[in-house]
């Protein structure tokens, strides 16, 4: 098992468990090295199963949409995660202006593949909460409640 499934029938498996369990176990690998990763196509293989662990901590079915697992789960989206491990990585460079990687990631050089999606085209800093604000707002859900966020 990938994910804390295994504490789903425990006695001691309340929501606060099973939240930092997640974060513990799932959530901080997948966060391992995102800034380098993060802009693979392949990052809704990783985003399945953060999904399913939302689904887990939340105790919701497949029926429920996606734009609502994190707000149920409270926990961050996965792509805002992931924005937020890039910037406190480039934070960190910028702060060492002496490391060898400086130059690479701040100099810019041009784009030669139309399909890669470097480091540096996105170095603004986000606010993590308000773009999820304004994400949670935008997105089409339709159902019988709106949790906030």
């Amino acid at each position: 098992m990938s994910h804390p499934q295994c504490l789903r029938g425990a006695v001691v498996a309340n929501t606060v468990t099973l939240r930092s369990s997640a974060l513990a176990l799932c959530y901080l690998a997948a966060e391992y090295y995102a800034p380098v990763w993060s802009r693979s196509a392949h990052t809704s293989h990783v985003d399945v199963q953060l999904n399913s662990t939302m689904r887990l901590i939340s105790g919701t079915l497949r029926s429920i949409p996606l734009p609502w697992l994190p707000v149920l789960s409270n926990i961050e989206p996965p792509a805002l995660r992931r924005k937020a491990a890039t910037d406190k990585l480039v934070e960190k460079i910028v702060k060492h202006g002496s490391w060898p990687i400086e130059p690479e990631v701040l100099s810019q050089p041009l784009l030669r593949l139309t399909f890669r999606k470097p480091l540096w085209l996105d170095l603004q800093p986000a606010d993590i909460k308000s773009q999820w604000r304004h994400n949670w707002k935008s997105a089409q859900v339709h159902g019988q409640f709106s949790p906030n966020v």
